[in-house]
């Protein structure tokens, strides 16, 4: 009879730490809110950054950027009729590593475009701009390999979709945000 009761305490003991640890884990997820990314325009570029960077003039949509050395630009057709430049990294990661750019044509408002590109994800968003041009940041989470930064924008008829990732540990743990940003704070309509 005692030797019941032990068990039955022990059982008991067990089902609270695991109602406690499922219960702690909801409330954490809950309360947990992804960090804030800074604005464009409030993340600095050393000189030394962009003595080792390339300029980049995509003249079919008149635009030019900055880009890293460490990146090569390769160009092709996307999802959508889009023109895709991919910034890729020498690291053999491929794309995922990298940055990529999406020029889509035929986008007149920036929730349109947003609408169109994202349906069927779950993302967070802040209200940026990009080269004086009204821009939303989307913070994607819960990818398979990454957590994504994108940026999107619409000028002349035109969007665009930059995207970046923060690869997990298991996968390099590259953080491609960061020149993202500073890409970004060097890109400017030409026309």
């Amino acid at each position: 009879m005692n030797q019941k009761k032990s068990v039955k305490i022990i059982f008991a003991i067990v089902i609270i730490l695991l109602v406690g640890i499922i219960v702690g884990y909801f409330v954490l997820s809950r309360t947990m809110k992804p960090q804030p990314v800074p604005l464009i325009s409030q993340i600095p570029v050393s000189a030394s950054e962009t003595e080792y960077q390339f300029d980049y003039k995509g003249e079919n949509y008149g635009f030019e950027f900055n880009y890293p050395k460490t990146l090569t630009i390769q160009r092709g057709q996307g999802s959508f009729n889009s023109e895709t430049f991919f910034l890729e990294d020498s690291d053999g990661l491929g794309i995922i590593s990298g940055i990529q750019l999406w020029v889509v044509p035929n986008q007149t408002t920036l929730d349109a475009f947003i609408s169109k590109m994202m349906s069927n994800t779950q993302y967070t968003s802040s209200n940026e701009t990009v080269a004086g041009i009204p821009a939303k940041r989307l913070l994607v989470e819960g990818q398979q390999v990454a957590e994504g930064n994108q940026i999107f924008f619409v000028k002349n008829g035109y969007g665009y979709r930059w995207i970046a990732f923060k690869l997990r540990d298991i996968d390099g743990g590259k953080n491609m945000i960061p020149t993202l940003n500073n890409i970004l704070s060097t890109f400017k309509f030409i026309k």
